[in-house]
């Protein structure tokens, strides 16, 4: 990228977080119908392939050349599974060491209560990591769709660094990342920009 291109986006980036910050709801209608369009360009373009190949079967079917036929079965296959895969992406689960509420009965207690609060979804699953750091991690199971799993990551150096004030005003930080509906958009997006369909 050229210094030239590098300052257009980067002018076209303040302009959209211009407009994202106060047009919130028609900035992410625009977002959602871009990525839907983006779906909708892939969709188009693997019907349009499986069409061809689907008159190119007919015909040679028509003209007796059933030998060919085999192979263009299996190249139609190999086409399905290629763009059936951009579909399909898997986040990585961050290493850490699972913890049970026999293990830690007030973390999870605080993770509750929190959780009703901010009328967040449960966590499914919680890990102590070795990171100064806290997150929480939204994973599909199918790819771009379907139910997710919710993860929380709790570094056990910054549990250690904080008071429990402050530890509990990090984790309702992190648990709001997955209160309301935004935080489904955002993810689905962020799957989208992974599977490299943006």
């Amino acid at each position: 990228m050229t210094i030239e291109q590098q300052e257009r986006f980067e002018t076209l980036v303040r302009q959209l977080e211009k407009y994202a910050r106060y047009h919130q709801t028609d900035y992410r209608i625009r977002v959602g119908l871009l990525a839907v369009l983006g779906y909708a360009y892939i969709i188009f373009v693997f019907l349009l392939l499986l069409g061809i190949v689907w008159s190119l079967r007919t015909v040679l079917i028509a003209i007796s050349a059933e030998h060919l036929t085999g192979k263009l079965n299996l190249m139609t296959l190999l086409l399905s599974l290629g763009i059936g895969r951009l579909f399909w992406i898997t986040i990585k689960i961050p290493k850490g060491i699972p913890v049970h509420r026999a293990q830690a009965p007030e973390l999870f207690a605080t993770i509750e209560q929190l959780t009703a609060i901010l009328q967040a979804p449960k966590c499914d699953r919680v890990f102590l990591t070795d990171e100064l750091n806290a997150g929480v991690l939204q994973k599909f199971r199918f790819g771009l769709f379907g139910w997710h799993q919710n993860y929380l990551f709790l570094g056990l150096p910054l549990m250690q660094a904080l008071s429990p004030g402050q530890f509990r005003a990090v984790l309702a930080h992190e648990l709001g990342h997955l209160s309301g509906n935004h935080s489904h958009f955002s993810n689905w997006i962020y799957r989208l920009r992974k599977s490299g369909l943006s």
